[in-house]
């Protein structure tokens, strides 16, 4: 028998956004698939010019958990982002909404620190319940050092029962903020392998297919590194007989450059916007290697689903992708074109088994898998929480 769980979140998808925090959602069914009863409460804040727009849904759909959706568009929304306080009001409210349909949360679940974890650690003290923490973001060191909200958000993580990065190199970032007996376990993202599957097909040995796949957008401190693969693959085309093909899927400011300059490219560059995942499988199908370039990672999902088709990946040597990356599965490269290049020539040298790629990647970041590992977690919280109510 599962437990009722109020799952919170500010990154999960809308029908406007339905990329936006994917693999939260995907979190949230493997629970489901597990027998737990959630009720997600999704801050849904964006940028809109008016002054305010302010909306309160609530939905409920066939095999999808009940979503309690609070959504503000403000051209200030970065202000209603950081009001703690006022999040902290409108959860309670919402939480008294779904008392009166009769569901009671014993436990809250909150997705990334900053704000709903912040939301999470008040609705636990205000409800009396036990709380965990799924944390996927980057972002939490910084807010843990943040001048103003470093104090409150330090409080926070030492008030979690549990904490569950999606790696364990983001885990030991955490550690740096918590006590020693803090327990965290690592929990990965999900990767659906009903949607990717391995590869059968044998292709041309006469030209070689690459794809790249991200959310091109530009940040401040985390940049996807698309240069790197397009110098890459500049040296490795003028040495190789073989035709070479790069396929990239998203958008985003970042491939402006490329876009512009690919006509003189002496390789063949396709753009193919955004994807759905079922497309993006099926690209793989026809692929020879996935390449990932980036500053900086706490995980990677598009890496763990080309892994899943049973394609061989070149990555970015980070440490979160190094605990996705073995000399089975791809190659691990330090971020310099010419070593970038130089992979790429070692990988099209060698013999792939991608059965045998697929088969590692689906033991470990199946919904089952993932489901299990929560809600191993879960028992054991709330095992804890129970025994020290009774010390009391």
């Amino acid at each position: 028998m599962g437990y009722k769980v109020l799952f919170i979140t500010n990154w999960y998808p809308t029908p406007k956004n339905q990329v936006n925090g994917i693999f939260i959602k995907e979190h949230a069914k493997a629970l489901m698939n597990e027998g737990h009863n959630l009720v997600i409460l999704h801050f849904d804040i964006s940028y809109n010019k008016s002054f305010l727009r302010f909306k309160r849904h609530f939905l409920d759909e066939d095999g999808s958990a009940p979503i309690y959706r609070i959504e503000i568009q403000s051209r200030f929304w970065k202000w209603f982002y950081h009001c703690i306080p006022l999040l902290n009001i409108l959860a309670l409210d919402e939480c008294r909404k779904m008392a009166k349909n009769n569901f009671h949360p014993q436990i809250i679940h909150a997705n990334v620190i900053f704000p709903s974890g912040l939301v999470g650690y008040f609705l636990s003290k205000r409800l009396k319940i036990p709380a965990v923490l799924s944390e996927h973001w980057s972002g939490f060191e910084s807010f843990c050092r943040h001048p103003l909200f470093g104090r409150i958000t330090r409080k926070a993580v030492s008030h979690y029962e549990c904490i569950m990065p999606v790696s364990k190199y983001l885990g030991g970032v955490i550690r740096q903020y918590t006590d020693e007996n803090k327990h965290i376990s690592i929990v990965p993202n999900v990767i659906d392998s009903a949607i990717f599957n391995v590869k059968s097909s044998i292709h041309d040995s006469s030209q070689i297919s690459f794809l790249m796949t991200a959310n091109w957008q530009s940040r401040k401190k985390i940049t996807k590194r698309p240069d790197l693969i397009i110098d890459a693959l500049k040296l490795f085309a003028s040495r190789t007989i073989k035709k070479v093909k790069l396929s990239i899927i998203g958008e985003g400011d970042v491939l402006n450059k490329i876009k512009h300059e690919s006509h003189a490219y002496n390789f063949d560059c396709e753009f193919l916007g955004y994807r759905n995942k079922m497309e993006i499988n099926e690209i793989l199908q026809g692929t020879d290697f996935f390449l990932h370039a980036s500053n900086f990672e706490t995980f990677s999902i598009v890496t763990v689903e080309a892994l899943l088709t049973g394609t061989p990946v070149i990555v970015s040597d980070l440490p979160a992708l190094r605990e996705l990356v073995n000399s089975d599965n791809g190659i691990l490269v330090k971020n310099d074109a010419t070593e970038w290049a130089e992979a790429i020539s070692l990988a099209d040298k060698r013999n792939w088994d991608h059965e045998k790629i697929a088969a590692a990647v689906l033991k470990k970041y199946s919904y089952e898998a993932i489901g299990q590992k929560i809600t191993a977690v879960y028992d054991q919280v709330v095992i804890n929480y129970k025994s020290l109510n009774l010390l009391k």
